[in-house]
């Protein structure tokens, strides 16, 4: 079985911020990631080497506007992914990889976002950003774009 990630390539770096954003592993060592984003999930499978499958949500659900769900599954070839630390989700934290800017393409197109925000009183629109990711994946995140000059920003934190 190929090891996907054992040489971190910039498409590696980019597939394993995607998968610390949306991926989970199963118990059996499988690696998971499901999007309703088809163009996205068809080119980590390309990156992969693998089919994807389509679940079509009943027709209960339309009205909930679900959309497709787009799957794709392949073997962590030697555990690679975890121990790179893909683990529970709120305890990932940023990956130190070589191609960092790929790694946080990758998490930006899973769980980022970035909209046109506009300033109330003066009209003014902004452009803005937004990553929901644990805090210690966001201070990471925040120490790499701080070498581009961007400075840290307060993260918030969602109550449950």
């Amino acid at each position: 079985m190929q090891d996907h990630f054992q040489t971190l390539t910039p498409d590696a770096c980019w597939l394993a911020g995607l998968l610390w954003a949306d991926g989970h592993v199963t118990a059996a060592g499988w690696v998971m990631l499901n999007l309703t984003d088809e163009d996205l999930l068809a080119q980590a499978a390309t990156l992969v080497g693998r089919p994807y499958g389509t679940t079509v949500p009943p027709d209960r659900a339309d009205r909930y506007n679900r959309k497709p769900l787009h799957r794709l599954c392949f073997k962590d070839a030697g555990g690679r992914l975890q121990q790179l630390g893909l683990g529970p989700k709120l305890s990932r934290t940023w990956l130190v990889v070589p191609h960092q800017g790929s790694y946080l393409r990758g998490l930006f197109d899973g769980d980022g976002s970035v909209l046109w925000r506009t300033h109330h009183g003066s009209g003014r629109a902004r452009l803005q950003s937004a990553l929901c990711s644990p805090v210690a994946l966001l201070e990471g995140a925040q120490e790499f774009l701080s070498h581009f000059g961007i400075a840290p920003k307060k993260i918030g934190a969602k109550a449950n």
